[in-house]
């Protein structure tokens, strides 16, 4: 094989030009994808009746092999072109604090 301008831009080093050995990985993955944990503080005071203090955790954690953002992502949305990886924005983390009183 010649390894020349063509076969990086058009090529099999391009990875543009459909499934390549080089660019297929196992995408094998488990997501802890939501977790939510809410404790009630009794607080019979000043008229109130309990105080709820909440956390939740969204795309906090994942375990994979994959070497790309995430296994689960997809460059052309909900369509028949799965498995591209490229120029993709990784899953949003965010942690959720809450705090309900209760009269």
């Amino acid at each position: 094989m010649i390894v020349d301008e063509y076969y990086f831009w058009s090529g099999p080093g391009s990875g543009f030009t459909g499934p390549a050995e080089q660019f297929i990985e196992d995408g094998g993955y488990v997501k802890l994808r939501e977790v939510s944990l809410t404790v009630n503080i009794p607080l019979r005071r000043f008229g109130l009746e309990s105080i709820d203090l909440g956390l939740i955790l969204r795309n906090f954690k994942i375990w994979t092999k994959y070497t790309g953002i995430d296994p689960e992502t997809n460059l052309t949305g909900p369509t028949n072109g799965q498995g591209l990886d490229y120029f993709n924005n990784p899953p949003m983390k965010s942690v959720i604090f809450s705090l309900s009183i209760n009269y």
